[in-house]
């Protein structure tokens, strides 16, 4: 383990040499322009300060954390009133909460009334960090803002934004326990997420206003201090609900699962949920929700009672457990009405999970998963994964022998042109410190071209012509029918090119880290990575299949690189050495 880490240190030091013979590129943050700037005026009067200033104010904070400032000047807007510092303050505070650009604030602030009020903002990370974590950051959070579709109502989009949450992200347990070690920072906050996977109920609520208002969805930071918990309230046509990510995704580890008891609720129909039994719902300006009094346009919306809720071909879709059928669904946001239409009926046995061992009785939910992507709807049940194009589902992959010995399947989704589906024996662990769930993943054949990891590139180094001839064979069982389509790509780059040598069909599954195949993550698929990364330095093809090449790609960048040998070296220390439990999420960073 020394021998391989040392190995490991001595490669990342010689790319490191590499990379500093090349042209370094420095990224610099942007300035919020008037185009980015969302509409603040929705936050009203804050405390004593009026509406005018009160969005001025608003904006100048935002500025400062996109500019990377030192400081924020709102001494003329303290200068129009005689007391107005503790307003002003706590809209600072609702601004690192909802504001994208405040991604890496930390949880601290100083402030200077001297002559006015000056807030000297605190960042979570040194100076000669923070532009490059920034650029990663806003990047992560304008490709999720991307796949929005702008002709969606609000309600839709916030729908899609609450489910990709509670879909990519974990409850950081492990970093809350100690059994992982997370700074302060990150555990509290949406930079948790977006750099660990994982974070707490402020890290969720952070990153689903800072989305929302990045689209025009207005989008404020509630919390309670009774409950020690934090969620959003956010306007949709002109009304505010409650919508609390977190506690929809409490199925923890089952990625793709999830409820939406606390998707657009008013104030009375969150008090009839026990979680948020208190009476101290607060905003940071003061303002109390408990006792606030609205009408709901969506109490009999088609979301409520579902899981995961998908969109595909035009349509929404879920699973309905009362018609025991996938279900699509034809939103009308004039009327906040869906039609719905039975897409699949499904038996019993493909609907209902058994406890694990006992034949006869079976978990009262379904967790039958829709995933679409790339034109294809994918769904879960106990033992496969079927998929729907434009004809009747076909099987798209049963668990092997192996696999079912592991479990039942409870988690389903996609990533990166990946398939990634969990298998458990239980629907949740009784302890979130030690997830069983193992997830396997698998290439999705639909994928463009241009996304496909067939051929990658690592570090910038020298200029390389690479041409890339796929030949896809595909035949049937019942009727012998042989496709061959051969795509011929030629690229020009300055790149150091890894090449997959695609010989497998691309629905072999394999286990991320699992390089070499043998059923577990070891000293072995870290050396793998790394043979492949010097390789790569050398200009010479990697040698790996697809299923090689995806399975040692742990960090999920389409890349071969001493990182992905580092992450598998620390997943063996942990889980295996060790023997403290870690999610890949909990590891890489």
């Amino acid at each position: 383990m020394r021998r391989c880490t040392h190995r490991l240190r001595a490669f990342a030091a010689a790319a490191a040499a590499v990379l500093l013979g090349t042209l370094f590129l420095h990224l610099m943050p942007l300035s919020a322009s008037a185009a980015d700037m969302p509409d603040f005026s929705y936050l009203g009067s804050f405390g004593s300060l009026t509406a005018a200033d009160t969005k001025e104010a608003a904006e100048l904070i935002y500025q400062a954390f996109s500019d990377h400032a030192e400081n924020v000047d709102l001494r003329k807007i303290a200068s129009k009133y005689i007391d107005c510092t503790e307003d002003l303050l706590a809209l600072y505070r609702e601004m690192m909460h909802i504001a994208a650009p405040a991604v890496l604030h930390a949880s601290k602030y100083y402030y200077n009334t001297w002559g006015g009020l000056r807030i000297q903002i605190v960042y979570a990370v040194e100076d000669e960090e923070y532009d490059s974590l920034y650029e990663r950051c806003m990047q992560q959070i304008n490709s999720i803002a991307a796949k929005v579709d702008p002709a969606w109502s609000d309600e839709e989009k916030a729908l899609y934004l609450h489910d990709y949450l509670a879909t990519m992200y974990n409850y950081d347990y492990p970093g809350l326990s100690g059994n992982a070690e997370r700074p302060y920072r990150e555990l509290y906050s949406a930079l948790g997420l977006l750099r660990n996977g994982a974070a707490v109920c402020q890290g969720y609520s952070e990153l689903y206003a800072m989305l929302l208002n990045k689209l025009g969805i207005p989008a404020r930071f509630v919390s309670s201090d009774e409950l020690n918990h934090a969620w959003n309230y956010v306007r949709i046509n002109g009304t505010w609900y409650h919508v609390d990510v977190t506690w929809d995704d409490s199925y923890q580890n089952r990625a793709g699962f999830m409820t939406h008891d606390s998707f657009l609720k008013t104030s009375e129909e969150l008090k009839k949920d026990e979680k948020h039994d208190a009476t101290d719902w607060s905003l940071n300006d003061g303002t109390n929700l408990c006792g606030v009094q609205t009408v709901s346009q969506f109490s009999d919306a088609f979301w409520n009672g579902k899981s995961n809720i998908t969109y595909w071909n035009g349509q929404w879709v879920a699973f309905d457990p009362q018609q025991s059928a996938l279900i699509c669904y034809d939103y009308d946001s004039s009327t906040q009405q869906a039609a719905g239409s039975v897409l699949k009926t499904l038996p019993r046995e493909q609907s209902r999970w058994n406890v694990w061992g006992r034949s006869t009785a079976f978990w009262g939910p379904s967790f039958v998963i829709p995933v679409a992507a790339y034109g294809t709807l994918y769904y879960t049940t106990p033992t496969a994964i079927y998929a729907v194009r434009d004809a009747a589902p076909e099987v798209f992959h049963s668990l092997s022998s192996t696999e079912q010995q592991q479990g039942y399947l409870y988690g389903l989704y996609e990533s990166e042109g990946t398939l990634w589906y969990g298998i458990d024996t239980v629907p949740q662990n009784a302890s979130n410190l030690e997830p069983s769930i193992r997830y396997y993943g698998i290439a999705l054949p639909d994928v463009p071209p241009e996304t496909e990891p067939v051929t990658t590139t690592a570090t910038t180094f020298t200029t390389t012509t690479t041409t890339t001839t796929t030949t896809t064979t595909t035949t049937t069982t019942t009727t012998t029918t042989t496709t061959t389509t051969t795509t011929t790509t030629t690229t020009t780059t300055t790149t150091i090119t890894t090449t997959a040598a695609v010989t497998e069909p691309v629905q072999t599954a394999y286990l991320r880290g699992d390089a070499d195949n043998s059923g577990n993550v070891d000293v072995a698929d870290a050396q793998i990575a790394l043979n492949a990364y010097t390789k790569a330095i050398a200009g010479k093809p990697s040698g790996l299949s697809e299923r090689q090449f995806r399975a040692a790609d742990v960090n999920l960048d389409n890349v071969l690189s001493v990182e992905d040998a580092q992450y598998i070296l620390q997943y063996y220390a942990r889980n295996v050495l060790a023997k403290k439990p870690a999610a890949w999420e909990q590891i890489i960073r």
